[in-house]
């Protein structure tokens, strides 16, 4: 029997239902998404118990008393992850295994004159006790030189920025990357309209090299708390992963900040802010493998549209969120995005949040901005 239900943001629309639904204080989980689809009718405040995953094709979400279930071959699975994870402990056990393939690789997506930013990722987050262990592997990605071309891209983000150079800045790359092993150069022009080639040009170069089991994407204004997202990672179990802030039924834009050239829809599928997000390795290859990748204007929306063909042809994706800050800082945060030059070195040396305004906090890991996001229409399979 065909299910339909409405979707809201966490806006509140007149007749809309809430999707997210609070279980034991700080874990979310709901299942959405046009291959299965379960319909939570209870309040904001109501306790949803434990997904369960996949049993037999089918997928059963516990409401209150009752079971609802409906016939999902390959449904998704919508889960926030609380932050409470001990990293002291999880160290012990990553050491005990031995120096077997590191857990996580951070790909540091950097515009080629962005010296400054790389300076204050090398005083904060670089200096975390993973990567000297060999836990976590990092390397900053920069594309190619290209000509200024006045292109007048709308992106705040400081990696994604045009890298037009002049010959002393071009020098002083030049110089660090020299002093600096930790570089990898990218075949792609280094400007914001190509940032969709480059973040894949980034899973490309993952997929070969196969650094690590997991691949974060991050942008060089962002701060990953990595004491709160390894016990995350390490104790996942699901093969194909999906994380971050987690952007849902996104309208199309097209025209003013972000407008969208080439996707065709008025809805994004759902999607993980682009600052910083994280992908399973064996995701990593089957976006890599699929034969009709088209490049989004937006890189970030490109990539849910990606995993989006994957669940529709069956592959099943774990959509996993994390408590994030845009333009500012909470304590509890899994990923800060969006912070100012000197920012994150303040953060690494006083283990605190920066003072700072502003901030959007986000503790399901899902946006709920309604000055720009809108309620889903009702779907229906």
């Amino acid at each position: 029997m065909a299910l339909a239900h409405s979707i809201c943001l966490l806006c509140f629309c007149t007749g809309c239902l809430s999707a997210i639904v609070r279980h034991e204080g700080d874990t979310y989980a709901v299942n959405i998404g046009a291959r299965g689809q379960s319909q939570a009718t209870q309040k904001q405040t109501a306790v949803l118990k434990p997904i369960v995953r996949h049993q037999e094709d089918t997928h059963a979400v516990n409401v209150g008393a009752g079971v609802l279930k409906s016939a999902s071959v390959h449904p998704y699975r919508f889960v926030h992850s609380p932050s409470s994870a001990n990293w002291a402990q999880t160290e012990k056990v990553l050491l005990k295994q031995g120096p077997d393939k590191p857990l996580l690789f951070l790909a540091v997506m950097t515009a080629r004159g962005n010296s400054d930013r790389r300076k204050d990722v090398q005083n904060s987050w670089w200096r975390h006790p993973s990567l000297s262990s060999g836990t976590v592997k990092s390397s900053f990605f920069v594309g190619e030189a290209e000509a200024a071309s006045g292109e007048g891209d709308g992106s705040s983000s400081s990696s994604s920025r045009s890298s037009s150079l002049d010959g002393a800045d071009e020098l002083v790359l030049a110089k660090e990357m020299a002093a600096n092993g930790n570089f990898v150069k990218l075949p792609v022009p280094d400007t914001y309209t190509h940032l969709s080639r480059k973040t894949g040009a980034i899973l490309d170069w993952f997929a070969r090299e196969k650094p690590a089991r997991f691949l974060v994407k991050v942008d060089d204004d962002t701060f990953p708390h990595l004491d709160r997202l390894l016990p995350m990672l390490h104790n996942e179990k699901s093969e194909d992963i999906y994380m971050g802030l987690l952007h849902l039924c996104t309208p199309v834009k097209r025209s003013g900040r972000w407008p969208e050239a080439v996707y065709k829809g008025d809805i994004y599928p759902e999607y993980m802010n682009g600052p910083a997000y994280i992908l399973s390795s064996s995701l990593v290859d089957k976006i890599v493998s699929m034969e009709d990748r088209e490049f989004l204007s937006n890189e970030d929306a490109g990539v849910g549209v990606w995993i989006d063909k994957l669940t529709q042809a069956g592959l099943p994706v774990d959509y996993l969120t994390v408590e994030a800050t845009v333009d500012g800082c909470t304590p509890t945060d899994v990923l800060t995005m969006g912070t100012q030059l000197g920012q994150m070195p303040y953060m690494w040396n006083h283990s605190s949040c920066f003072p700072g305004q502003g901030a959007h906090n986000f503790p399901t890991g899902i946006s709920d901005s309604c000055s720009w996001l809108k309620c889903c229409p009702t779907k229906t399979v």
